[in-house]
């Protein structure tokens, strides 16, 4: 429930953003949240690892790539993203979607792909049950109610058709990405923290002091 102490843009392909870490530097941030692509991430994370300062960076899934890990360096040891899935599952459908692309691409499936051929597949069922009519074809997938078993993992649908499946913390560890579920964390399934609970009245904001 900590306040954001100060918010800052910049604009993108830019190499310097010396005047954004100065503010930074000013306030003395507990933490640095970078929500952005993943060569902005990895110039902003070395000018602040170069300028001595050590906060935890945190920063989007765009970061969890070979382009920031080049760019980055040794600074990415560390660095923790939001991650809507698990590369590292056990599920055979992702072992065989990769091992086919790797056939087909002699290249390493990325989260674009893994999700863009989950939404291929997803459609192509639709298209199969509903009929090649846009009204019943999204009928089919808003009412549709087990989860579907793709190759990022389960994906159940929310009331307004966004994935609501599970979501992992990403960290450049050892010299590779882990991936953190919320049994990992120990963090309870239906856990709302305090400031949510607040902004919701779950919780009189005098409860998170």
């Amino acid at each position: 429930g900590r306040p954001v102490v100060i918010e800052m843009a910049y604009q993108l392909g830019k190499d310097d953003y010396s005047l954004q870490i100065d503010r930074i530097a000013e306030v003395r941030p507990d933490v640095i949240v970078h929500w952005g692509d993943a060569r902005e991430a990895a110039i902003i994370l070395r000018q602040l690892r170069e300028r001595g300062m050590t906060q935890p960076f945190l920063t989007s899934d765009r970061a969890v790539s070979r382009e920031f890990l080049k760019l980055a360096g040794p600074y990415a040891d560390g660095v923790i993203a939001g991650y809507p899935w698990n590369p590292d599952s056990n599920n055979p459908r992702l072992a065989e979607f990769r091992e086919r692309f790797r056939k087909r691409f002699n290249d390493e499936p990325d989260t674009y792909a893994a999700h863009a051929y989950d939404g291929m597949n997803m459609l192509i069922w639709a298209i199969q049950v509903a009929g090649l009519n846009r009204a019943r074809i999204r009928d089919i997938l808003a009412t549709r109610v087990k989860p579907w078993p793709g190759v990022t993992g389960d994906i159940p649908f929310s009331a307004v058709l966004d994935d609501a499946g599970e979501v992992y913390l990403a960290k450049f560890e050892g010299g590779r990405w882990r991936y953190y579920s919320r049994e990992d964390l120990q963090i309870p399934r239906g856990y709302i923290p305090p400031r949510e609970r607040t902004a919701r009245g779950l919780m009189n904001p005098s409860e998170t002091r």
